[in-house]
């Protein structure tokens, strides 16, 4: 007869078995906190309610667009010259792609609204009307920063905004290669991975030695570009602490608006200066966020009206060849100034 097992298990502490418990639980955190950035950087900031279903079609598009980006091969980065060979302002077949996926998926989500993209602007030679009705417009740049992607530079955004007689209402901005997503409706703040920004500005400077200026070059060359060397020129003049040029006038706006930069000054000269798909979403997001934002002077894209007077805050020119846009509005009114005497010369 088998001899009975008398050997009886010893119960588990209570407290070990909380211990192990929370250790678990502790190992944990790190998953659940990625997992909830995840989602929150899939979602629009709950804050945003007036154009919730517009902003969480747009991100849902705009990371679409993103993957596409971040996955580009050698042939996705194949580039046609949109001013000719030996041309120096590129389109890529992804380029082209992004914007027709997200002209359609615009389309199939909101019917009645109109869509505007780069590229189709670019390959019409015609930039529309934005002001004359109601109808809510989608301002679209499939990736803003060719140059940039073209050469394998990750410094390049996709940039989806909507706009109501020409005033920016909802602005999406997704920098695929950092994770970095802001998005900003009119009266609701402006988010990075949802998280509200607010610009904080930096001591008053008599010079210009507490201030990062991001500008960009264009695509103008030769005598023509002088305005260009004029305003380098004032800057370092008046001591600027730092001068930068990231090649995205979108991610510009938004850095900007992060705090990352103190202000951004560009357009100065005439050929294939910003339009609508540079401003629309970038300057809501810096808007909301606290920024002064104003055109340098008066010139306009067609089919603007050069007779408008220059504006700012809100009622930015959509159609604008120009901005400066800062973290206060003496900052804004000085780079303003040299802007404009670098014009005249």
């Amino acid at each position: 007869m088998a001899a009975k097992n008398t050997h009886r298990e010893r119960p588990v502490p209570e407290s070990m078995e909380t211990t192990t418990r929370l250790a678990l639980a502790l190992a944990l955190l790190p998953t659940v906190a990625l997992s909830l950035q995840w989602l929150r950087n899939r979602a629009p900031p709950r804050e945003i309610q007036n154009y919730r279903k517009e902003a969480a079609v747009a991100i849902r598009l705009a990371r679409r667009c993103g993957r596409a980006m971040r996955e580009a091969d050698t042939k996705a980065r194949t580039t046609i010259w949109k001013d000719g060979d030996g041309g120096i302002d590129p389109c890529t077949a992804t380029d082209e792609a992004n914007e027709r996926l997200v002209v359609e998926g615009l389309g199939a989500a909101f019917p009645t609204h109109r869509v505007v993209g780069e590229e189709s602007c670019s390959a019409n030679g015609v930039i529309p009307v934005l002001d004359d009705d109601d109808v809510p417009t989608w301002i679209v740049d499939p990736i803003d920063g060719t140059q940039n992607f073209v050469h394998g530079l990750p410094c390049s955004v996709v940039s989806i905004g909507m706009a109501v007689r020409g005033v920016p209402r909802l602005g999406v901005v997704l920098d695929p290669y950092r994770d970095e997503l802001w998005v900003a409706a009119a009266g609701e703040g402006a988010y990075l991975n949802g998280r509200r920004l607010k610009v904080a500005a930096a001591p008053p400077s008599a010079d210009l030695s507490a201030y990062t200026v991001l500008t960009d070059l264009g695509y103008e060359r030769g005598p023509a570009a002088k305005p260009l060397a004029r305003l380098y020129a004032s800057l370092l003049d008046k001591n600027v602490r730092a001068v930068r040029i990231l090649g995205s006038t979108v991610l510009n706006l938004c850095y900007v608006a992060t705090g990352r930069a103190s202000s951004m000054v560009i357009g100065l000269v005439e050929r294939d200066c910003p339009k609508p798909w540079d401003w629309c979403a970038g300057t809501l997001v810096a808007r909301e966020a606290g920024c002064t934002i104003e055109m340098v002077d008066g010139r306009r894209a067609l089919p603007g009206d050069s007779s408008k007077p220059p504006t700012s805050g809100e009622a930015f020119d959509l159609l604008s060849r120009s901005c400066v846009c800062a973290e206060t509005p003496e900052l804004c009114t000085r780079l303003r100034g040299l802007a404009r005497d670098a014009i005249a010369g």
